[in-house]
């Protein structure tokens, strides 16, 4: 309503602790900035999302990590800072609303969305640290190094009152459970992003090694083919929620027909 007002969720350094990490406001199109909410000089923003009814109420996702040389970030048992945040007063004060998410130390990444047609509905995609199961000595990652085991991986989780409490969804059977697990290997702090459909609360798409799709409020997924892998971005068309827009590491792809055929236009990828 007002395009001189901006949010930005910024991460700050990858690689060392720094200040300038959090969700950043302008009231005057960016002449100023003003931070808004800052946890520590660990946790950064990593994702925002407003209320389509009330510009004054937005959440926020932060996330605790400093990558160390030659690795990937992982979680620490003292983290604390990786969690959701949600405002009612344009940025002045922010409340955690983590209640139903797993425990902060195994809070990767979050993902966040709002359901534009019931905005008490919102997703979390979290990258969830918890062990889901031991494996066999002399195992490796994907980089060689010794395994310390399957973690849950992405997991995802709803509110239907507007974060005052979440439910986890996906992973409450075998087959589903297994399928998160897989759903970003061991870059589950690469992607981390999902989308509500506009027109559906119960239509809702993760991005990870692929795109995947589920129709029952986030309890089981199925992939969406016929695309290049690792998955970043995605656009749902809020007055026609067949044309889809995605985006990943082979380009730009465009559906009409809700992701059951896809046309590209990417680039040559090596």
């Amino acid at each position: 309503r007002n395009p001189d007002v901006v949010y930005v969720a910024a991460t700050g350094h990858e690689w060392t602790t720094n200040n300038e990490r959090g969700v950043y406001k302008t009231t005057d199109g960016g002449k100023t900035w003003q931070k808004a909410l800052f946890v520590n000089d660990q946790t950064g923003a990593i994702d925002l999302v407003m209320d389509p009814n009330n510009p004054e109420t937005l959440y926020a996702a932060t996330w605790q990590r400093t990558r160390v040389r030659w690795n990937d970030p992982r979680n620490k048992p003292d983290y604390t800072g990786s969690g959701i945040h949600k405002t009612t007063d344009g940025g002045k004060t922010w409340k955690q609303i983590n209640k139903g998410l797993p425990e902060a130390q195994f809070r990767g990444r979050i993902g966040i969305d709002i359901a534009r047609s019931n905005p008490n509905v919102l997703y979390a995609f979290v990258d969830n640290y918890q062990q889901s199961a031991t494996i066999d000595s002399g195992a490796v990652d994907s980089y060689g190094r010794p395994s310390t085991g399957v973690i849950r991986g992405a997991t995802i989780s709803r509110t239907d009152d507007a974060g005052e409490s979440w439910k986890q969804t996906s992973g409450q059977v075998d087959s589903t459970r297994k399928y998160m697990e897989r759903h970003s290997a061991t870059y589950g702090w690469v992607f981390g992003q999902l989308r509500v459909d506009p027109n559906d609360e119960n239509t809702v798409y993760t991005m990870g090694l692929g795109l995947n799709v589920s129709t029952d409020g986030g309890k089981t997924f199925k992939p969406l083919r016929g695309m290049h892998g690792d998955h970043h971005g995605l656009w749902i068309d809020p007055e026609n929620s067949k044309y889809l827009m995605n985006v990943n590491d082979g380009g730009a792809y465009v559906s009409y027909d809700k992701g059951k055929n896809w046309r590209s236009f990417g680039t040559n990828v090596m």
